[in-house]
């Protein structure tokens, strides 16, 4: 008889604890996007603002910065918006808060955890390694930021931990509905980040091979009905990729990346960048260094014992390593300015300790069951977590968080209405190498310095006369020393607030 046991209560003190009370998730919920890829986050806090405010057409998702149909529209769009569109009919019954969307993926974030907590519980019946796992994971300085951030990555792990939860439930019920459960939501995971999809394809790989004639590898007892439901995975993730790459071409926009940027397309010093970045810009947020070391171990007792282990463990961890190269080689310039990439490889470290404590279990249960190393691991858990904490604060208070360029721009809207500029009235802002960033600050379409639009006279005039722009924003003055040719079009000022100006274009209209 399966065990109705809860594990929600202790579950929500361990969050309330964790996320709150250590980590202050509290405070970091209500700020706007900022420090580490402001820009991206800004992105996405733009399509949720656009669908809200244009319709909530699902099919046409846009943001502020008009680089689409020649630079006079702003639609594109990268993965699957769902979360920004729930967001987007959050703000209709809540209004308009940039929290949300934080609120959001924090919450899908605590759900996969949930699931991976209590996969282990059930697996190993220990409720230390049943945290212990979670831990480690949510420590990572890259899965704590972004957990509570805009960027849709987290969640898809989060969806990830719960497609494996079911493939734990498959291991111990064989009921086919769990199967169907787990493509559901490596589906969910891979139209959130393709990326999420690394873990699912071991899975598939074991679905076709039992329609072989070898035993050996016939893990899914009904191998044509796993088949079919992960390809359905396929076949809908296709189905949205393809749909956003002709989105993309019809508007002429290649703002969002829909491609890959392999290892060997890069120019020798492009890759000798790259692997500076991975290793002294990246390398300490991705774990507590320490962390680096345990896992190594963890590598070596799984080869070092690799005839004893199971079969599913080394076929799954055989093929993840393919896939860790295999990702690393498609998406390798990626790597050098967007730490968030690596988030879906972290289901990787999560499989191989659990195969470790797999091995364990089976073999060597005084270890499994050791007091002792169960205290060293304790002492272990508490330097990632001060570690993550510390990297945490630093991501909002340290030299990461430039944001001083932006601060100007807080609680501008209303202020913009109060001096009839509209919200058609589209805008170009110098000095911000975003598209999104100020722009979604201030609620306005338009411009920003990202492809040059702001290079030149020519380009600017060219903005006045055939795309409506009305109004010129100059984030810091050095700009204007910096671009002396910008000064032609600060004659009128239209308003000031908070010491920026807003210098009003009609007059330059041919």
């Amino acid at each position: 008889m399966r065990n109705r046991k809860s594990y929600l209560p202790g579950f929500i003190l361990y969050v309330l604890v964790l996320f709150f009370a250590f980590f202050d998730f509290q405070d970091y919920i209500v700020k706007e996007p900022q420090s580490i890829h402001h820009w991206r986050q800004s992105d996405g806090a733009s399509i949720a603002l656009n669908y809200y405010q244009h319709g909530m057409d699902f099919f046409q998702p846009e943001i502020h910065f008009q680089s689409a149909d020649e630079n006079s529209q702003g639609y594109g769009v990268g993965e699957f918006p769902i979360l920004y569109y729930i967001s987007a009919g959050l703000y209709q019954q809540f209004g308009v808060h940039s929290s949300i969307i934080r609120l959001l993926n924090t919450l899908l974030f605590f759900l996969g955890l949930f699931y991976l907590y209590k996969a282990v519980y059930q697996r190993f019946k220990s409720l230390f390694w049943a945290l212990f796992i979670p831990t480690i994971l949510a420590a990572s300085p890259v899965i704590v930021y972004y957990s509570n951030n805009y960027l849709p990555n987290t969640s898809a792990l989060a969806f990830v931990c719960i497609a494996w939860y079911h493939i734990g439930q498959y291991d111990i019920y064989k009921k086919n509905s769990s199967v169907w459960f787990s493509a559901l939501f490596f589906t969910l995971a891979g139209l959130l980040k393709i990326t999420a999809l690394i873990s699912f394809f071991p899975l598939l790989g074991l679905a076709i091979l039992g329609l072989l004639p070898f035993k050996r590898w016939r893990y899914f007892q009904h191998s044509i009905q796993a088949t079919i439901a992960y390809l359905s995975t396929i076949l809908l993730n296709f189905l949205w990729y393809n749909w956003a790459i002709a989105y993309n071409d019809n508007h002429g926009t290649s703002y969002f990346s829909t491609h890959t940027w392999p290892y060997n397309s890069l120019s020798e010093e492009m890759i000798s960048k790259v692997w500076y970045n991975i290793i002294h810009l990246w390398g300490d947020d991705y774990f507590y260094p320490a962390t680096y070391i345990f896992l190594l171990i963890l590598v070596a007792i799984f080869l070092r014992y690799l005839k004893r282990q199971a079969v599913f463990w080394i076929y799954l961890l055989g093929s993840l390593s393919i896939g860790f190269i295999a990702f690393g080689y498609l998406f390798f310039l990626n790597l050098m300015n967007h730490d968030y990439y690596t988030i879906n490889l972290y289901i990787i470290p999560v499989l191989l300790m659990i195969a470790i404590l797999d091995y364990y279990k089976q073999t060597n249960h005084s270890i499994f069951q050791s007091r002792k190393w169960k205290f060293a691991l304790t002492i272990f858990v508490l330097f990632n977590l001060k570690y993550g904490k510390d990297q945490l604060e630093k991501r909002y208070t340290g030299w990461q968080n430039d944001m001083h360029l932006y601060t100007a721009l807080d609680g501008i809207q209303p202020f913009l209405r109060a001096h009839d500029i509209a919200q058609e009235d589209k805008f170009l802002i110098a000095g911000d190498p975003t598209p999104n960033t100020a722009l979604y600050r201030l609620n306005q379409q338009g411009w920003s310095d990202l492809y040059g639009n702001g290079d030149s006279v020519e380009k600017i005039q060219q903005l006045i006369d055939n795309k409506e722009l009305q109004y010129l924003v100059v984030l810091n003055d050095r700009f204007l020393t910096e671009r002396p040719y910008l000064n032609v079009y600060c004659s009128k000022v239209k308003a000031e607030y908070n010491g920026l100006k807003i210098y009003d274009l009609s007059s330059f209209k041919n």
